[in-house]
């Protein structure tokens, strides 16, 4: 893990990976649709995925890996187990940043809340909207 400008935290390729690697089975601490509520506005609710009507918050580096449309990893929701599993949907180098898609599926292109945000204030200042997609 290192810092990134413009994005905080990433995390890296410490040796080669193949595609179809499993790469982590993050742990969860799963937040009900209750709980879910008391956090919605915090920097913690940031680090959240969909969890039935809840949420849930990975830990190791389950929640550090950062998002982008075109990802090198995927994650699938291993429901018994209560753990997201980290998976290479490409090979992956050595030093390369392990990205996945917020949206949940490799190819969504969906915007994502805070591509979102950065949208909508740019509209209001006038400004042209680059790489987004």
């Amino acid at each position: 893990m290192k810092k990134i400008r413009g994005k905080g935290r990433g995390v890296f390729a410490a040796e080669p990976i193949r595609r179809g690697d499993v790469i982590e089975e993050a742990e969860l601490i799963i937040i009900s649709e209750k709980e879910l509520d008391q956090i919605v506005g915090t920097k913690l609710y940031d680090y959240t995925f969909e969890w039935g009507r809840g949420a849930a918050i990975a830990l190791g580096y389950g929640g550090l890996y950062n998002h982008s449309y075109d990802p090198n990893t995927e994650y699938l929701r291993d429901v018994e187990a209560k753990r997201l599993v980290f998976q290479a949907v490409r090979d992956i180098a050595i030093g390369e940043e392990i990205i996945t898609n917020y949206n949940g599926e490799p190819g969504e292109k969906k915007l994502v809340w805070f591509d979102e945000q950065r949208k909508k204030r740019n509209k209001k200042k006038g400004k042209k909207e680059h790489g987004l997609v």
